[in-house]
């Protein structure tokens, strides 16, 4: 009995100085649950910077893509500025100033190399010659000042492109020097130059397009877009357009919409959220599993452990487990204390009955011991008073 108390008042102590089982058992899952959330969310900031890297790689080529398209659409232009350069009836023609050679040569080659306009100087920097197909006016020059920004833009090589706006209409020039036809290596001194336009007109931003998969525009500003957008799919980056200053006077802005890859990146992120939730779930399920399972009853074993004339709940006791093991052991615990505190109150009744027994032989001991001595009293006494009467009459009887 003694031993069953101190293990309640220890189970009590516990109780007071710590937590319970079943509230570690809570905080152990709910910490578990926090822990996968985490990884989960770890995990899906991985994916995202996973798919940010596919599109960057896919932003990349669609770029090396429109570069190259760019570069491709460039050739005619650039070979009709070369070839009509390196010629020696150019040379002559300049020299000469011969108009007619002009009109006869240089409009069919632009018909030829789909360019649109063209220019021709000397060496000096004069204008000589200008044209522009389906148009009587001749185009301005899109250098303005000649005499004064020719040595400027020509300083470092007569080759050279940039691009100019006017009106609705965007302009990309080639410019070449021209020198004889034995100059292949274009070192001599040029004769004059000669310039040559495309016009970026519809026709030929919807090829881009075409070639591109996109949508291209031609901006008269120098705000680029550049945005990779992983839950849309949409791709934006921009290539400036240089004056001929060299400063930015428009741009290229291309922007496209990858289907595959908004899809992949969809099912990526929407198979990782399942993941989680699935992760979550479980952890959630085997919560409960645990709380109804061990933390529930192991509270309320704890609490019949504390009521020791109650049985532990039924349904515990007929538990094939551990937990059924221990709610046997507590009830025959409570068994053997209720045996044993019926055999100290039989004892102690005993002891009682025996302790009332001593009493009454004890006083009765005393009453005895009591009249022995007052008999030994009166018969002293009676022993004295017959001495005296002996005495008494043996005095009468002396003569």
């Amino acid at each position: 009995m003694a031993d069953l108390k101190l293990v309640r008042n220890q189970t009590g102590t516990l109780r007071k100085g710590r937590l319970p089982l079943h509230t570690k058992l809570i905080f152990v899952c709910l910490g578990i649950i926090l822990s996968a959330f985490g990884a989960a969310l770890i995990r899906n900031e991985a994916v995202k910077q996973d798919l940010a890297q596919s599109i960057d790689l896919y932003r990349n080529s669609k770029e090396k893509t429109f570069y190259s398209t760019l570069s491709s659409t460039d050739d005619l232009v650039t070979a009709l500025a070369y070839d009509y350069t390196v010629w020696d009836e150019m040379v002559r023609a300049i020299k000469l100033n011969d108009t007619a050679w002009f009109d006869a040569n240089i409009p069919s080659g632009l018909k030829t190399y789909q360019a649109e306009r063209a220019w021709v100087v000397n060496a000096d920097f004069k204008p000589l010659y200008s044209t522009s197909l389906g148009s009587e006016v001749a185009p301005s020059l899109p250098l303005p000042d000649l005499a004064q920004a020719g040595p400027i833009f020509f300083k470092d090589g007569g080759f050279q492109k940039f691009y100019y706006h006017e009106e609705a209409s965007w302009y990309e020039v080639h410019t070449a020097p021209v020198q004889p036809t034995a100059d292949t290596a274009r070192v001599s001194q040029p004769r004059g130059y000669f310039l040559v336009a495309r016009r970026l007109d519809e026709a030929y931003i919807k090829r881009l397009e075409a070639i591109n998969d996109a949508t291209i525009q031609i901006r008269p500003d120098t705000n680029i877009e550049n945005m990779t957008s992983i839950t849309e799919g949409n791709i934006k980056f921009g290539l400036t357009l240089q004056g001929w200053q060299g400063s930015p006077i428009g741009v290229y802005q291309y922007s496209a919409q990858s289907e595959a890859l908004l899809k992949n990146a969809q099912l990526v992120i929407e198979q990782n959220t399942f993941l989680a939730l699935a992760l979550i779930t479980s952890l959630l399920l085997i919560l409960v599993y645990l709380y109804a399972a061990v933390s529930l009853p192991v509270r309320r074993l704890s609490v019949a452990m504390q009521h020791p004339n109650d049985p532990p709940p039924p349904d515990l006791m007929k538990r094939q487990d551990e937990l059924g093991d221990i709610a046997r052991l507590i009830d025959s615990a409570h068994a053997q204390s209720r045996e044993m505190v019926v055999s100290l109150e039989l004892r102690q009744r005993a002891e009682d009955r025996a302790e009332r027994k001593a009493q009454e032989a004890e006083r009765m001991n005393e009453l005895m011991v009591g009249r022995e001595l007052k008999m030994i009293e009166l018969k002293k006494r009676l022993a004295k008073h017959e001495s005296k009467i002996s005495a008494r009459s043996r005095k009468r009887e002396m003569p």
